[in-house]
């Protein structure tokens, strides 16, 4: 019976600890949000935690619809894979301006080209330029100046 003791104890240890910082910052990550990113002052954290923090604010933005913070939270931490999934939802809305700006702050070009072409495809002529003009591609920008 000690044995089995002595076995969970490590996994116990490991599992409640683990919600016990989760906790702490389902305690902060609310406070983070209600004075918003640029207000908070996260100085007294170190690295990995302030970008945890700022990784959950911006999961928890995006949960609420707020791309707009949800990309300010994840651009602070250089978070790719989400602002490519903030460009993507800014696609599916027809908002291509900030899916250019969302895929720009990811450094994904082929996401900008992508949207570029979408763009053209659709009409949205302005768009396209931001984005052919954001990957400086001469050849697709004199392809828009034809169509115009």
């Amino acid at each position: 019976m000690v044995e089995h003791v002595k076995k969970q104890v490590g996994e116990l240890v490991e599992r409640y600890s683990n919600k016990k910082e989760e906790s702490s910052f389902k305690k902060i990550v609310p406070a983070l949000i209600s004075k918003g990113i640029d207000n908070a002052n996260l100085s007294m954290f170190d690295e990995d935690t302030r970008r945890e923090l700022l990784n959950a604010a911006g999961d928890e933005y995006m949960k609420k619809g707020d791309l707009k913070e949800a990309t300010k939270a994840f651009m602070l931490t250089g978070n790719s894979p989400k602002l490519i999934e903030i460009g993507n939802s800014f696609m599916g809305m027809n908002m291509h301006s900030q899916a250019v700006d969302a895929f720009m702050l990811s450094g994904d070009r082929e996401k900008i080209m992508a949207c570029g072409d979408k763009c053209l495809q659709d009409g949205h002529v302005s768009d396209a330029i931001k984005a052919y003009k954001v990957l400086g591609d001469e050849d697709k920008l004199i392809k828009v100046g034809d169509i115009c």
